[in-house]
């Protein structure tokens, strides 16, 4: 009985002695390490979204003929907030459904699906549109007939 008095007791100012763990929740933002991660993080994808860009337009200078659309497209106007991570024909069909636009899908999908993302800023359809074609690359185009209400996702070689 004594030995197990002792124990109880030893274990007892053993506990006492543990520290507790912090509940902070922003001690890991408060992280230097954590902080500069995260800008090298962010500065990777702002990097990317430009290398998108410029992939982009160099398709598109190899087809001078093919209309440049900057401007809002006719019905896509609509301002909307659509956080996705997914396939591109997913969130194609999905934001084409906002506006009351039919999506077809033209040629051969590729092996693996094209995945895209878009962030939860506002933005318009029309250039949340725009935002996944340049994400697509060579391997999908993004074509709007504001005349017949038709999004077609063209399927190109994958840059073979």
């Amino acid at each position: 009985m004594r030995k197990m008095w002792f124990i109880v007791v030893a274990a007892g100012s053993l506990t006492a002695c543990a520290v507790q763990p912090t509940k902070d929740g922003n001690a890991l933002s408060k992280d230097p390490a954590y902080q500069s991660l995260q800008r090298s993080a962010k500065s990777i994808q702002e990097s990317l979204a430009m290398l998108a860009e410029s992939e982009q337009y160099e398709k598109m200078k190899l087809k001078p003929h093919e209309p440049r659309i900057y401007a809002q497209i006719p019905g896509m106007e609509k301002v909307v907030t659509m956080p996705w991570q997914g396939t591109l024909e997913q969130a194609t069909s999905k934001l084409a459904s906002f506006c009351g636009y039919d999506v077809k899908m033209m040629g051969k999908p590729p092996a693996l699906p094209i995945l895209v993302q878009i962030g939860n800023e506002p933005a318009t359809v029309s250039d949340l549109m725009r935002n996944l074609g340049i994400q697509a690359g060579s391997r999908a185009d993004i074509v709007v007939d504001a005349t017949q209400r038709i999004v077609e996702v063209r399927y190109g070689d994958g840059g073979l």
